[in-house]
């Protein structure tokens, strides 16, 4: 039975399809007619449907092989975004009112009495101007890394003047990507120069302030907690030594002081001769010892005060020539008081009293040479103390103010970097620039030259017939 109701369906369908045909086969006037009306009134309609004429031309945008060695490398965006701007830099009313004014198009519009257009021809040119940019379109056709194929495309009503409004569009573009690229380097290096001028002069600056820290605080640089450690130990050892002399002096001093008394209690025991000569008058004289060694003496002290000036380049105010001239003053003036000659007779005793004489004088100068070396060692300790002291004060300054060096040596190498960062751009821009200015950066050449269309690209046939 399920058979049975196939058949019955197939049937019933063709019976339907066959009632259809009848309906149309006996009213196909009423198809016929309708068709070829709304045909005749949609051609005669396209007769009056304005023509407009596309004049296509193709050219190749290549890189120079200079400027494609440089695309790894910085500063070729500027390339690449005018890659990106085609369109944007076609399609404005500027540049295309430039080109008509070059080619002196639309011809024969109003002028007014200056030269300039006037109303009626300004409007007209305007529109002209708004025609072409509707009717231009850019394409791509193929995009490489160095090589770009591109199609431009002009419909207009009147293809008179197509082919030279591309021509003029391509000329046009081509001028207006140099000069855009070029003004856009020139004014980023400026910028750079400029950056790198201020960097410069920021980081001379803190360079200076860290080299017055330095110079101020020594070892402030370093990360030691007391950089004046080592300076302190020499100074401590060196107050050490001073202190050791002094004691070592002041002990010599003691035992002189024991040997000038001992030598006091001898010249009492021996007394000297008498100081006026005139006493001893018809009685045979003789030079007096005395008088001899004291000029010996005197003798030795110039001396001594001549080899210290030119050897030691002492000064008159050092302790120890102050010391020897007060010596060889008295040495003088005790000179002026002896008598250079003296009794043959008398001449054992008073030979023993200017040798007992002689020794004390010679322990007293002893005397005075160990205080001015004490006097000068104590000095020395007093300057060693104060450089000690200086020394903890300068350990402190630098752990006060080291915070300071490291925020402007932390800042130096910010600036630092940053100049370096402009400097890496300013040099591939230069060369970026000297490129463009030699005309070594991208090349236009036209593959398909333009030409003058014969037949409309608008309407289009087929849609009129579907129409």
């Amino acid at each position: 039975m399920h058979h049975q109701v196939d058949e019955f369906s197939v049937t019933d369908i063709r019976h339907t399809i066959a009632e259809i045909w009848r309906v149309v086969r006996e009213r196909r006037w009423w198809f016929i007619f309708p068709f070829c009306v709304g045909t005749t009134v949609a051609c005669a309609a396209s007769l009056f449907i304005p023509r407009k004429y596309t004049t296509t031309m193709m050219f190749e945008r290549k890189n120079d092989p200079v400027l494609a060695g440089m695309l790894a490398r910085r500063w070729t965006r500027m390339y690449d975004d005018q890659r990106k701007r085609l369109r944007h830099d076609l399609l404005r009313d500027d540049v295309i009112e430039e080109v008509l004014r070059e080619l002196n198009l639309p011809a024969n519009l109003p002028v007014a009495a200056a030269g300039q257009f006037s109303t009626e021809g300004e409007a007209a040119r305007n529109a002209f101007v708004r025609k072409i940019v509707h009717g231009l379109q850019p394409t791509l056709i193929e995009k490489t890394t160095n090589r770009d194929i591109m199609q431009l495309s002009l419909s207009l009503a009147d293809p008179t003047h197509a082919v030279e409004i591309l021509d003029g569009v391509l000329r046009k573009y081509e001028d207006i990507m140099r000069k855009q690229t070029l003004t856009f380097m020139l004014s980023a290096e400026e910028f750079y120069v400029e950056r790198i001028a201020r960097c410069g002069a920021e980081l001379s600056d803190v360079d200076r302030q860290l080299a017055d820290f330095r110079k101020k605080y020594p070892g402030i640089h370093s990360n030691d907690e007391d950089p004046t450690v080592f300076e302190r130990k020499d100074l401590q050892l060196e107050r050490t030594r001073h202190q050791d002399s002094i004691d070592d002096l002041l002990f010599r001093r003691t035992d002189l002081a024991r040997k000038i008394a001992r030598s006091k209690k001898t010249g009492e025991r021996n007394p000297p001769a008498p100081a006026d000569a005139s006493e001893f008058d018809g009685v045979e004289m003789t030079t007096n010892p005395k008088y001899a060694a004291l000029r010996t003496e005197i003798g030795k002290i110039d001396h001594q005060i001549t080899d210290n000036r030119k050897l030691k380049f002492m000064t008159d105010l050092h302790p120890t020539i102050v010391s020897l001239r007060k010596l060889r003053q008295r040495r003088s003036e005790e000179l002026a008081n002896t008598v250079p000659r003296i009794p043959a007779d008398s001449l054992p005793a008073a030979s023993l009293a200017v040798v007992v004489r002689s020794q004390e004088e010679l322990l007293i100068a002893q005397r005075e040479k160990l205080d001015a070396g004490i006097a000068s060692s104590r000095v020395k300790l007093a300057n060693a103390e104060q450089r000690i002291e200086g020394s903890r004060q300068l350990r402190n300054d630098i752990l006060e103010n080291r915070e300071a060096y490291w925020r402007q040596e932390k800042k130096a190498g910010q600036i630092r970097s940053e100049l370096q960062a402009w400097q890496g751009e300013l040099g591939p821009l230069r060369n970026a620039v000297t490129l463009e200015k030699n005309d070594r950066g991208i090349h236009f050449a036209v593959t398909q030259k333009p030409y003058l269309a014969s037949k409309p690209s608008a309407p289009v046939s087929l849609t009129i017939m579907l129409a």
